[in-house]
């Protein structure tokens, strides 16, 4: 049973149709060349259920963390579970990663109009829900991109289980459905940083060249920007509160220095304020540039061949 956080400790766990040591041995026979018997094709289903199972409940607990965390946000959580045939290819292309430590064939994506800093909140919270901060494996594309991909996993344990966590910002989100959608119709080999199939004329040159544009839209202006996003913190309206109390405290005394005082914090809240709004102005104007981008480069995808 769960430990950690109330909700993951009432999780209600479904028993694996196989052992570690079957599953491993069955991952083998999948990856080897040939033919997959009608008897492996039939476990790797079950298998695939109970994944299946797993990541649905799992994913009740997440949404409920990620909402407590995201308090006011718009929060998505959506869940998929590779099919037999994308675990059959990830194994037969990656033999090495035995069947059992196979990370994503459960996975969970979170969404939200959050920083950068609310994503680590958001992992640590998820981490102790599932009394795993000890064992959890973070993986970090926002400081390590691949072909231009940035968001933060966390692979959570489940009983013991593996369980993907994805927490991508909108922005990330945005372009990576685009990035994904090129992927599907150009050859899944470019979410890894290989070269797109060619099109029709033989020729992958205008698909290779909208693929550079979109990696360097995320690494070099979607990456700044959350990095000038995640630094803003505006003044909170405690603080501001703070100020004006200590401005009425000094106007009762009404000596020359407290009243000069007065002036000092009040102009300062004004311009405190003035800063505070071009910052936000300034974010503003930048997020729409970044989209009206994306929205560009998904239209121009749309006419090459």
């Amino acid at each position: 049973m769960l430990g950690g956080g109330h909700l993951a400790a009432r999780l209600q766990l479904v028993p694996a149709p196989v052992s570690r040591k079957q599953l491993s041995h069955l991952g083998d026979r999948l990856a080897a060349d040939g033919p997959v018997s009608p008897e492996d094709l039939a476990l790797l289903e079950q298998v695939v259920e109970f994944y299946d199972e797993l990541r649905s409940r799992a994913q009740d607990v997440i949404r409920v963390v990620a909402k407590r965390e995201l308090v006011g946000q718009n929060v998505r959580v959506t869940g998929r579970t590779k099919t037999t045939l994308t675990l059959r290819d990830k194994l037969r292309r990656t033999p090495a990663v035995k069947l059992p430590y196979v990370r994503d064939i459960a996975g969970v994506r979170v969404v939200a109009e959050m920083k950068m800093h609310d994503q680590d909140r958001l992992a640590d919270a998820l981490c102790h829900e599932f009394d795993c901060a000890d064992t959890a494996k973070r993986v970090d594309r926002r400081a390590e991109p691949i072909a231009g991909y940035r968001a933060l996993h966390v692979v959570l344990s489940v009983d013991g289980t593996p369980v993907e966590v994805q927490l991508r910002t909108e922005l990330q989100a945005l372009w990576a459905d685009l990035y994904e959608r090129q992927a599907d119709l150009w050859g899944r080999q470019v979410r890894y940083g290989g070269e797109p199939d060619p099109g029709p004329s033989g020729s992958n040159d205008e698909r290779q060249h909208l693929l550079g544009e979109l990696v360097e839209l995320s690494t070099e202006m979607i990456a700044k920007f959350e990095e000038q996003l995640d630094t803003h913190e505006p003044t909170s309206e405690a603080e501001h509160a703070a100020k004006e109390a200590e401005a009425r405290t000094l106007l009762r005394h009404r000596t020359k220095e407290s009243l000069r005082r007065v002036t000092q914090i009040r102009a300062h809240q004004a311009r405190v304020k003035e800063i505070d709004a071009e910052i936000d102005r300034i974010l503003d104007e930048w997020s729409r540039v970044v989209r009206e981008r994306l929205n560009r480069l998904a239209d121009r995808a749309d006419s090459i061949d």
